[in-house]
C-alpha cells in the first residue's frame, strides 16, 4: 500500500476517535500533528507550542512528562489527569514517547479522553456521601440513648455523645475496646449471644 494512501487511512481512523490526539516534538514542544477532535477544540495548532496553543501558558504544564526529558523512557506509557485552562474540561491523558520514523527525533504521542462528566459525577457522589454521613451523625447524636457501633471483630468503632456519659468513659477510651467491656458481668452471656446471632 502506498505511504500516502496508508497515511490517509490512518488520518481517517484517528479523526473518528472521540478523543484528542497529538504528536508533539518533546525538544521544542511544537505540535506536529493533531486529529479532527483537536482542531475542533483548539483550532489551527500545528507548528505551535502545545502549552501555548492548548493552555495559553507561557511555560510547559507542570504535570507533563515531557518536562523530564532526561528521565523519559521510549514506548513507556505515562498517564495523567489535567484540567484545561482554555475549555475548562478535565482530560485523562495517555502519553507515549516514540522515535520519528524519519529521524532520531523524540516525539510524544498524546491521547486525551474527556472525563469532565465523570469527575462531576464523582464530586456529586462525594457530596451526597458527605451529606448522608452528616445526617447520620446528627441522628446518631440526637437520641437520648447510648449507642455503640462495633465492627465484625466486636471492637467499638464509634459511639454517640450520650454513651460515654452513661458509661463513665470518654469517647476516646471507648473506641477500640471490646463491645463486651461495657456490659455488666451478669448480662455478658445474654449480650454475647445476641451479638453472635445478629446479621453482622
Amino acid at each position: 500500500m502506498p505511504k500516502s494512501l496508508l497515511k490517509n487511512s490512518f488520518d481517517s481512523i484517528v479523526d473518528e476517535i472521540d478523543a484528542l490526539v497529538y504528536a508533539i516534538d518533546i525538544e521544542n514542544y511544537k505540535i506536529l500533528y493533531t486529529n479532527k477532535k483537536g482542531e475542533e477544540e483548539f483550532g489551527d495548532i500545528i507548528g505551535k507550542k502545545c502549552f501555548s496553543a492548548l493552555e495559553k501558558r507561557n511555560e510547559p504544564c507542570i504535570e507533563c512528562p515531557t518536562n523530564f526529558k532526561e528521565k523519559v523512557e521510549l514506548n513507556h506509557r505515562y498517564k495523567w489527569e489535567h484540567k484545561n485552562n482554555l475549555n475548562r474540561k478535565t482530560y485523562l491523558f495517555s502519553d507515549r514517547i516514540m522515535k520519528s520514523n524519519n529521524s532520531n527525533k523524540l516525539i510524544k504521542v498524546q491521547v486525551g479522553i474527556d472525563i469532565t462528566n465523570q469527575k462531576k459525577l464523582e464530586k456529586e457522589l462525594e457530596e451526597q456521601q458527605r451529606n448522608t454521613l452528616e445526617t447520620f451523625e446528627a441522628l446518631f447524636n440526637s437520641t437520648i440513648e447510648g449507642l455503640i457501633i462495633y465492627n465484625l471483630n466486636k471492637k467499638c468503632i464509634n459511639v454517640n455523645d450520650v454513651a460515654p456519659e452513661l458509661l463513665g468513659y470518654s469517647k476516646e477510651e471507648m473506641i477500640g475496646k471490646d463491645a463486651l467491656d461495657f456490659v455488666e458481668k451478669d448480662s455478658i452471656n445474654i449480650v454475647y449471644t445476641a451479638i453472635n446471632n445478629s446479621n453482622l
